[in-house]
């Protein structure tokens, strides 16, 4: 019979921790070797005195650290495409290239340009070496020493031109290519092979992963509790798997007035996560308060329809006796409630098979 009870509580949706579960059903196959099996068996655990730790539930929206809408720097034709929606890519990736042919024409006549500047320098510069030799020997005047100075420092100059002009046409051609920013996701993508792609027209949309962020609103009563750093956990709503550990990286102070929030945004220690940009979260906070005070576990405490909230007294009085309890409960702390009236330090509360007790019944107790 307590093994039927026992299932009936697990299937209940009840928070059962495992372990407890387990003992319960060791000390019901126990009871019934040795005959017992009258007695109802229960799961005690002694109320807790300590600092509070505030478990604060909230919903959040899974947000990206970096999205930008990709354009090309130049018109032209779309000649090849690298990407396309859902590929993941690295910084400096390319992600498509557009016709580059006269761009490439041009850049060549630029080099020529800059070699035919190169020779015209070394030219002038022998012979201006040769000028000053002459002069050293008094051969030629100091005004054609001076007019093949000025040559020399032209043809430097014009040197410095080209070598600018050719930059600027290997510039264009670079620019040709549509490169990743940063490191992310293709979550869109708005031209083909062939299209003619105009200056400032969108070609992608590229999302950042990694950190992933979850962007919270919290009420303002906790505003003094939050801060950079304070525990968070994170899942994924109604989503598989355990919660993802992360910390709060910023803070917003600037309350939203119509709902008395302000913004919190919180960084996953864990990566990769099961978790992509404009999911909805569950996001629990946990702030440190300094206060201290009593704490029952949430499986101890019953809710009934008439408003009530009770828990079961576990007592000694030779024989293992329960008794019912009514309680004032305050924050949520975690797995645990804070206790505001009703209950003292190290009194034992059932926490598994509660369900069907009556005051003053006989337990066996583990």
């Amino acid at each position: 019979m307590q093994l039927l009870v026992a299932i009936g509580a697990l299937i209940s949706g009840r928070a059962i921790v495992v372990r407890r579960f387990i003992a319960l059903l060791a000390l019901a196959w126990v009871q019934a070797a040795m005959g017992q099996s009258e007695l109802p068996t229960v799961v005690v655990e002694p109320v807790a005195e300590g600092p509070i730790r505030i478990n604060l539930p909230l919903t959040g929206t899974v947000t990206a650290p970096r999205a930008a809408s990709l354009s090309a720097r130049l018109e032209g034709l779309v000649s090849e495409l690298d990407v396309d929606v859902g590929d993941r890519v690295d910084k400096g990736e390319r992600l498509l290239a557009l016709d580059d042919t006269l761009a490439r024409l041009a850049l060549e006549q630029a080099r020529a340009v800059t070699a035919e500047a190169e020779v015209n320098l070394e030219e002038q510069r022998r012979l201006l070496a040769e000028g000053e030799s002459l002069f050293a020997k008094r051969s030629i005047p100091e005004t054609r020493l001076r007019a093949l100075q000025a040559q020399a420092r032209l043809a430097q100059a014009t040197l410095a031109r080209r070598q600018a002009e050719e930059r600027e046409q290997r510039e264009r051609v670079e620019r040709h290519r549509l490169t990743a920013p940063f490191a992310g996701v293709i979550a869109e993508r708005s031209t083909d092979l062939g299209e003619w792609l105009a200056t400032g027209s969108p070609a992608f949309e590229l999302v950042a992963t990694r950190p992933l962020l979850v962007d919270v609103r919290v009420p303002q009563d906790y505003y003094a509790l939050v801060d950079e750093g304070v525990e968070a956990s994170v899942s994924a709503d109604n989503g598989p798997g355990d919660a993802l550990p992360g910390r709060v990286a910023t803070r917003v102070p600037v309350k939203d007035t119509s709902t008395r929030t302000f913004l919190v945004r919180v960084a996953l220690d864990q990566e990769p996560a099961p978790l992509t940009p404009g999911m909805a979260a569950s996001v629990r906070l946990i702030l440190d308060t300094d206060e201290s005070g009593l704490k029952v576990p949430a499986d101890a405490v019953l809710r009934h329809a008439d408003g009530q909230t009770v828990v079961w007294i576990a007592e000694q009085r030779g024989e293992t006796r329960v008794a019912r309890r009514r309680v004032t409960l305050g924050r949520v702390l975690g797995e645990a409630y804070e206790v505001l009236g009703g209950l003292e330090a190290g009194e034992l509360v059932v926490v598994l098979g509660n369900e069907r007790l009556r005051d003053d019944q006989r337990v066996l107790a583990e």
